[in-house]
């Protein structure tokens, strides 16, 4: 947590909206420390003039004695005695900081423009490949949508018993894992760069939504695929395709996307993008739903609806 916190002052410190800020104290500071001379004068604790006393040490000398010190000038007309000795001394740490901090800002802003554009166009590319990658599965689960209608159709030309289920099962078993890889690297993504903060602002919303909506419609199509698998007519092929290791991948996949809309939730200013994730988190739902519609006793890891994970 310390070290988030120091991370964060460094960036904001670093970003342009931070000048202003750091201008203001500056400009404060000259003002405090002119003030104390000021003040620290008439004590013979603040500033003469060679070896006397200003008679008449004004607010606006010891300002003008304050940016002389703070911009490292000593044009020596004036010095600190006593107490102020050591406020010079401060003050000038503290000029050459500030000054040293403000010239960075001003020169980085070019490099901060280009970076910020670079992360962008990264961001993007990234977001395109993930939904390229959500709408292959999407594919995947239509086509098993419709070799299912096919396998278990009302009048078959043979018997099921006699069809070849395996390479099915397989076609099955390699989409859902595919869907879980996807879905644990966009959590880690997503995770990683919502952790850096600015994420969501920074990239457009439209990149996000189209990711938003090909994970939903991938999860929308293996939601049928699910339901539509025989359980009381033909449990043993039931159970051949939707076997442990495919209920598995289907629950961590469903978990990675729940951490993903929690993520975006939380993080997400806009509210198109919110909202896209809160349904997002709908569809989630609908797959735990029509996972444990129809419970079998040769399923053991079929728990009730409000659980989050499969129990072995």
């Amino acid at each position: 947590m310390r070290y988030r916190r120091i991370k964060w002052i460094v960036f904001f410190i670093a970003s342009d909206r931070a000048l202003p800020w750091i201008f203001a104290t500056f400009i404060l500071m000259i003002i405090v420390f002119g003030f104390l001379y000021w003040t620290l004068t008439p004590f013979d604790h603040g500033v003469k003039e060679g070896s006397d006393i200003p008679s008449e040490f004004t607010m606006l000398q010891g300002i003008y004695f304050s940016i002389v010190t703070i911009s490292s000038l000593g044009y020596g007309d004036l010095r600190p005695v006593g107490v102020s000795r050591a406020l010079a001394s401060l003050e000038v740490f503290l000029g050459l900081l500030f000054i040293g901090i403000m010239i960075a800002a001003l020169t980085s802003r070019r490099l901060s423009h280009l970076v910020s554009r670079l992360f962008v166009s990264d961001a993007r590319k990234r977001l395109k490949e993930f939904s390229n990658s959500f709408d292959k599965s999407e594919q995947e689960f239509l086509e098993l949508l419709y070799n299912f209608s096919q396998l278990y159709e009302v009048t078959p030309r043979t018997p099921i018993a006699a069809r070849d289920t395996s390479a099915i099962a397989s076609q099955f078993q390699y989409s859902v894992r595919a869907l879980m890889t996807n879905s644990i690297d966009l959590r880690d993504y997503i995770r990683d760069e919502a952790e850096e903060g600015d994420y969501f602002e920074l990239v457009p919303a439209s990149a996000i939504l189209e990711v938003s909506n090909a994970v939903s419609e991938a999860f929308t199509v293996l939601c049928q695929c699910v339901i539509s698998l025989p359980t009381a007519s033909h449990p043993d092929v039931f159970l051949l395709i939707l076997n442990k290791a495919n209920r598995s991948s289907i629950m961590n996949s469903v978990e990675m996307q729940r951490e993903v809309c929690q993520l975006s939730i939380n993080s997400a200013t806009d509210e198109e993008i919110i909202r896209s994730f809160k349904r997002l988190q709908n569809v989630c739902e609908n797959v735990s739903n029509s996972f444990f519609q129809t419970p079998m006793e040769e399923q053991p890891d079929q728990v009730p609806t409000s659980s989050i994970t499969p129990q072995n």
